[in-house]
């Protein structure tokens, strides 16, 4: 995802909890079953999003924006 960009997940089941490698990279924000992923900076990082059905771990791909970055 790009750098200021936000992306929206729909789980399975309620969200209990959800943790980031490095929260420089990404912001996370959960609603019920919903998790949102905000591109802070450029890199990658893992997200590991906790359920009653389980843990799912999410590789996230942050790049730079190009239509935000100078000629």
């Amino acid at each position: 995802m790009p750098v200021g960009h936000s992306t929206t997940l729909a789980m399975p089941a309620p969200v209990s909890s959800v943790s980031v490698e490095n929260p420089d990279l990404v912001d996370v924000s959960q609603q019920g079953r919903r998790v949102v992923l905000t591109g802070r900076s450029a890199g990658t990082t893992e997200v590991t999003v906790k359920t009653a059905d389980g843990e799912m771990h999410l590789r996230v791909y942050v790049a730079a924006d190009k239509y935000g970055m100078p000629h």
